[in-house]
């Protein structure tokens, strides 16, 4: 509509209402292969919650938090769609071993959820929404400039 600001909503509001239950069923029952595919990606996911990486001891030497520089205000959403980019890559790449396999698919959704949680974290801490579209430099670009 003409003259009408659209005004976005935040994460956390657009889905405090939200019943997971009912959205998974409606899912299923429309598309049984995607609620497939969630539910991989749920389980990678969960599995990483038991893996080596959590057993390390806090402040150890060798610790370190990778889970705080995903959730950082400064550089966690290079972080991680680096690893997005770097998954998806890997994935269409032909010829190598770990070439088209579903984990890099799993691991790419799982960047990419960090990125939204981080977002949400930024929410919750009330960053304000300019804030949160990272520190890019103000330089004329020719790549980016409209004509």
């Amino acid at each position: 509509m003409e003259g009408m600001q659209v005004i976005e909503k935040g994460i956390v509001e657009e889905v405090q209402n939200v019943n997971i239950e009912s959205c998974m069923k409606l899912i299923h029952e429309r598309e049984p292969e995607m609620a497939i595919a969630i539910s991989a990606v749920v389980n990678h996911i969960a599995g990483t919650y038991r893996d080596k990486y959590n057993d390390l001891e806090k402040g150890g030497a060798n610790f370190l938090d990778t889970k705080a520089q995903l959730y950082s205000k400064e550089g966690g959403d290079y972080i991680n769609v680096y690893q997005v980019c770097r998954y998806l890559q890997r994935y269409i790449t032909k010829g190598f071993a770990k070439s088209h396999k579903p984990i890099d698919l799993f691991k790419a959704c799982h960047y990419a959820l960090f990125e939204i949680t981080r977002r949400v974290r930024m929410e919750l801490d009330g960053v304000s929404e300019k804030a949160m579209k990272g520190n890019f430099p103000e330089r004329p670009d020719p790549i980016f400039q409209q004509e």
